[in-house]
């Protein structure tokens, strides 16, 4: 079958009656039988020839098949189980009182690999009351099929976990996205080189401007439990860690002044992706505000972490945004996941004057 002249749009469920949709114009018959996201809060249309006006009018972007496919198989709108977390980048649980604890603010989820500090994002269509959907929020581990979350990561390793005050009343499905994949490490003063600046990590994969949260008990001198820093790859088995990308990539390195006395577990918690490009005039656009970004593979609503030394105008280096996804290599940001559903994007109004190596971590 070709699908040539067909296109899927994505709008949120409550459109469908806001804006709202003419069944006469899609290929869809009434609301139920339109897919949903994960989170029950997302839907699709799909029609051929031309875009509904309806839709041209709230300036909804048009997928091809092949898009729409790729979108599909993200973790927004498929389920994957808990063995495959650091492949898919989500769990997925369902809400109930056997599951949700108010009494103990806990969260079962079976095997769910998770550690203390770690970041996740919250997605549910009915809130845990304590939690807003969206929201990242740290990992408590209380044993290998039970959790409890925090607000930050100083909270999730001094144990003190948000309240859950309500279950929702009908069993939902609501998954947590990871955000951090872990690298563990022994900290003392055999791995941690105070001569040479140097921190020993066997085979850590990691590459030069990499974002990482360091977690220890015992600080290493120059470094603080919870903070980001970037990565300087020494070697194959050997790293050092900057302030800044820009740090990173000129090889100024945080001074390490000290090491544990004694042997201690501690840990980088890396986000899952990171993507460069040259911020430029040429790749910002003040009169689309698009950003052009070579096969980003990101998808509408999915979050990133912006850094730039010199700040692309109406962005904020190290502040988190929303993606609206204009094609396979433009990008448009959103200051919510709500406004990025909606398409308000940002208003870029200016680039750098020069070429600059720029971030987005997702």
């Amino acid at each position: 079958m070709s699908y040539s002249n067909r296109k899927w749009n994505i709008i949120t469920v409550a459109e469908v009656t806001s804006l709202p949709i003419d069944f006469n114009t899609v290929m869809q018959n009434n609301i139920n039988t339109m897919r949903k996201s994960v989170d029950g809060t997302k839907t699709f249309v799909k029609y051929e020839t031309s875009q509904p006006t309806v839709l041209a009018n709230a300036g909804k972007t048009e997928y091809t098949h092949s898009q729409i496919l790729e979108i599909l198989s993200t973790w927004e709108w498929t389920v994957r189980s808990s063995s495959d977390i650091f492949e898919s980048g989500s769990i997925n649980f369902t809400t109930s009182d056997s599951t949700v604890s108010t009494s103990n603010n806990t969260i079962v989820l079976t095997s769910h690999g998770l550690y203390t500090g770690q970041s996740v994002r919250y997605v549910g269509g009915t809130n845990i009351g304590g939690l807003t959907s969206g929201e990242n929020y740290y990992v408590v581990y209380v044993d290998a099929n039970t959790i409890k979350l925090a607000t930050s990561v100083g909270n999730a390793l001094s144990g003190t976990a948000i309240s859950l005050t309500s279950v929702p009343s009908t069993n939902t499905s609501q998954f947590f996205y990871i955000n951090e994949k872990l690298t563990s490490f022994t900290s003392n003063t055999t791995n941690v080189s105070t001569s040479n600046n140097t921190i020993t990590l066997t085979s850590h994969d990691m590459t030069t401007g990499q974002n990482i949260r360091y977690i220890g008990a015992t600080n290493i001198g120059g470094l603080t439990s919870g903070t980001d820093y970037y990565v300087i790859n020494v070697d194959t088995n050997t790293i050092k860690l900057a302030t800044t990308p820009a740090n990173a990539l000129s090889g100024t390195n945080i001074t390490l002044s000290s090491a544990p006395d004694s042997d201690e577990t501690q840990y980088f918690h890396r986000l899952l992706q990171q993507k460069s490009f040259t911020a430029n005039s040429s790749n910002v656009s003040t009169d689309n505000n698009t950003i052009t970004l070579t096969g980003h593979s990101l998808h509408n609503g999915d979050i990133v972490r912006y850094y730039g030394a010199t700040a692309i105008g109406g962005l904020t280096s190290n502040n988190v945004y929303s993606v609206i996804r204009v094609d396979a290599n433009t990008i448009k940001l959103a200051s919510t996941t709500a406004n990025a559903s909606a398409g308000n994007n940002i208003t870029l109004s200016s680039a750098p004057t020069s070429d600059e190596t720029q971030y987005l971590y997702i």
